[in-house]
């Protein structure tokens, strides 16, 4: 069973800093029927903060769910803009589903972000790596966030990095 922390309170400047990265969010994917076809994944290796993965528009700033870690941490922070009430992000792959619990902060663009934190080797976030296969569940809405083969070595290798 996968153990989860919510995130300190320390963490909320990091938090309100991360709404800039969030400028239309979910809650635009959502609207646009369940799809968003211009995002893609993106891995950056940025000394000082860790490895980043982020699904979003590219060359912006408009970025749906972003994920963290340590280099061989094996832990996985995951953040996301919602509209949601609840305080966790829920991710399906490969047939597996799993809400990951965290914190909600607010956003200066509303709604909320969340914060959730993982096992790298989640059985969800495995198969992701594995795949690329990966759909955001929030506000009752499903929203695909396929890597497509270009993108899949991007996944692949951020996960390498954090396990």
């Amino acid at each position: 069973m996968t153990r989860f922390l919510i995130q300190e309170a320390s963490s909320v400047s990091r938090s309100l800093a991360l709404a800039a990265l969030f400028a239309a969010g979910l809650a635009g994917a959502c609207a646009a029927n369940g799809a968003a076809p211009q995002y893609a994944w993106s891995y950056q290796q940025v000394e000082g903060e860790g490895e980043k993965l982020a699904y979003g528009a590219p060359n912006s700033d408009d970025v749906l769910l972003m994920m963290t870690c340590a280099p061989g941490s094996g832990r996985v922070t995951m953040s996301a803009l919602t509209d949601d009430a609840r305080s966790d992000i829920t991710l399906a792959s490969g047939g597996d589903q799993h809400r990951f619990a965290g914190a909600a902060y607010p956003s200066e663009l509303g709604g909320a972000i969340i914060e959730a934190e993982a096992r790298a080797k989640a059985p969800t976030l495995t198969h992701f790596a594995e795949t690329g296969d990966l759909t955001l569940l929030a506000g009752g809405q499903k929203v695909k966030l396929d890597a497509d083969a270009g993108q899949k070595t991007a996944v692949t290798q951020f996960f390498q990095a954090c396990a």
